[in-house]
């Protein structure tokens, strides 16, 4: 097909010069590719990662250069474009994202947040970067933050963030940063907290909109999502996509309140195909009918819909309210909040680069599991090698194990079965030795990704063990 040889044509072209290989390079082929993506945009003939360039993907990860000259490029061009008052040039493989796979778009994100770094710092005469430091008191973490945010200016927000809890000591390089989002994220998200609520089937989390809770608390959820991303941190979220596409300014539609709440969208989609007398069997007006607090709450989705029966020839517009209604308008208050917070951190960055699905990687992590990449970028420490015999009983041990009993480990040893979105070797797992052989279980310090075993002698031992530990633990759920 077309769009195998213009791949074809950008691959050979970017392994052959390397060495000068940037965008004006590859110009020709990654226009004429930009015009086979939007066809496919409007008629979806093939699955958008189709349109990922692994030669310039490899080239973004092994370079790290190769990714910051583009960015550099972009900014310089769009600084001049705004003091010439003209257009924005496209200079750049930012101005194409469906190039970039879902690692290389979060790296620029990185350079982005960087380089704004550098610049408060140089703006403030500091020789290098601050940080934005908060001191909270575990039990009052939420109000502690409030009030932190409420003095803290906007661009502070963008600063590597750096967590005290008040009365313990311990430097934070990542550990408590870590259990800070985890305890942030667990207290606000928690349904029975009333700010949002789950849906039983997909177990997704949406606002609730009849919450007693202050506006400010869902802005503030905004911002912890923003400086998770910014920090690099995934959490262990299940939002719906339906959130991603309105954080990014997107129509959402049936196929995303359906994914939030298969059930309901399984019956709308019954009710759009249904062959026969739609108004005398569904006996439905343009309306919803809702539980708040034990009671049945009736709302009208255009003015009058008590009275207006659904029909065949209007079906679709009550699909069309119903799914606006229960995505945009019941929760727009929330939303709105929500949204000014998130924007507040992450607002004119790199972020527009993301479609909903690789935003929702580049927050919570992917579900892929490649052990070989986690064991090619493992370290080893207090005694133990790559070559030592627990060692590699350990390794045989986890390539044999089910995907279950992968993700078990992962929690146990990183706190959350979610994969970095440049994947598991991102994650940077330490093995030690923990003393001599005994019938002791592994152990591990899941804010640093430490696991701790002891020198096992055999390698039916091990596994026993090993199997045991993450059978019988719980992760903290955020890495």
């Amino acid at each position: 097909t077309m769009l195998i040889t213009v791949q074809m044509f950008i691959t050979l072209k970017t392994s052959l010069g390397k060495a000068v290989a940037n965008f004006n390079y590859l110009r020709e082929g990654i226009v004429t590719l930009s015009l086979l993506y939007e066809v496919n945009e409007a008629r979806r003939f093939v699955a958008h990662d189709e349109f990922y360039n692994n030669a310039i993907n490899e080239l973004a990860t092994d370079f790290d250069d190769f990714l910051k000259d583009d960015l550099v490029s972009r900014l310089e061009e769009g600084h001049e474009a705004r003091h010439s008052h003209r257009d924005r040039q496209r200079v750049s493989f930012c101005d194409y994202p469906f190039v970039l796979d879902p690692g290389s778009k979060a790296r620029v994100l990185q350079l982005e947040n960087s380089l704004q770094q550098n610049r408060i710092a140089r703006q403030n005469g500091l020789l290098r970067r601050p940080y934005f430091h908060v001191i909270v008191r575990r039990d009052e973490i939420v109000n502690d933050v409030l009030d932190i945010i409420a003095q803290t200016p906007q661009e502070a927000l963008k600063l590597p963030l750096r967590v005290q809890f008040e009365g313990e000591q311990g430097i934070d390089e990542g550990g408590v940063q870590k259990e800070f989002f985890l305890l942030m994220v667990r207290k606000l998200l928690d349904p029975e907290f009333g700010m949002f609520v789950q849906d039983e089937d997909s177990k997704q989390l949406w606002f609730n909109p009849n919450t007693f809770e202050f506006k400010l608390k869902f802005e503030l959820i905004g911002i912890i999502l923003g400086l998770a991303i910014y920090n690099g941190v995934i959490l262990d979220l299940n939002l719906p996509i339906a959130l991603y596409k309105k954080l990014l300014g997107m129509g959402v539609k049936l196929e995303d309140f359906k994914a939030y709440s298969p059930r309901a969208g399984k019956s709308l989609e019954e009710l759009l195909h249904f062959q026969g007398d739609v108004e005398n069997t569904f006996c439905q007006t343009f309306q919803v009918s809702l539980e708040v607090f034990g009671e049945i709450k009736t709302v009208d989705l255009k003015e009058g819909g008590a009275s207006i029966p659904v029909t065949e020839q209007n079906r679709e517009e009550y699909v069309r309210l119903y799914v606006d209604y229960f995505l945009n308008k019941s929760v727009d208050a929330l939303f709105q909040p929500f949204n000014k917070g998130f924007h507040l951190v992450c607002g004119g960055t790199m972020l527009n680069m993301f479609r909903p699905e690789e935003m929702e990687l580049l927050l919570c992590g992917s579900p892929q599991l490649d052990f070989d990449a986690l064991e090619r970028s493992c370290q080893y420490e207090d005694g133990f090698t790559a070559n030592s015999p627990t060692v590699r009983f350990l390794w045989s041990v986890l390539r044999e194990l089910n995907e279950e009993k992968k993700k078990k480990f992962l929690m146990f040893t990183t706190g959350t079965d979610r994969v970095p979105i440049r994947g598991l070797s991102a994650l940077r797992l330490v093995i030690s030795r923990n003393g001599e052989d005994s019938d002791r279980l592994p152990t591990a310090h899941t804010c640093f990704n430490h696991l701790l075993v002891p020198e096992y002698a055999t390698r039916e031992k091990l596994k026993d063990r090993l199997l045991l530990a993450i059978e019988h633990s719980e992760g903290f759920g955020a890495m």
